[in-house]
């Protein structure tokens, strides 16, 4: 196709300090403004890859390698949140029913004659009669 030649531009870049970037294409479709913006756009990213790399270990992150889990390693049970409110739930309506029966043992009549006769009365709304 090209008959054994290759036939390339060069696009040189010129800064103020006397700095001089050479860039080689073979685009010759495009403007020389164009070529010097995409090739310094260019090492612009990789300048930024290169520092992820370097600072952040960007290759391992797409590393498929496999890291055993750590067995020590403590991992909250999503369960567990569910069941302690549960148990706060059951625990506070024990505490309700405690202090509830509490209030009515200390407003008891019979609280006064500590006797077999004032438990009969007492529990006489528990058993069947006789």
């Amino acid at each position: 196709m090209l008959g054994g030649k290759l036939r390339l531009r060069q696009v040189t870049r010129l800064v103020e300090d006397g700095h001089q970037t050479h860039v080689l294409t073979s685009r010759r479709d495009i403007p020389a403004i164009e070529v010097a913006f995409r090739m310094f756009e260019r090492w612009a990213q990789e300048n930024f890859f290169k520092y992820l790399r370097e600072e952040y270990a960007l290759d391992a992150l797409a590393d498929y390698g496999v890291v055993a889990a750590d067995p020590a390693r403590e991992v909250p049970n999503p369960k567990r949140a569910e069941m302690t409110a549960k148990l706060e739930a059951a625990r506070a309506e024990f505490d309700r029913l405690t202090a509830e029966y509490g209030a009515e043992a200390f407003i008891n009549p019979e609280k006064a004659r500590p006797t077999m006769r004032g438990f009969k009365i007492a529990q006489s709304g528990c058993y069947a009669a006789d």
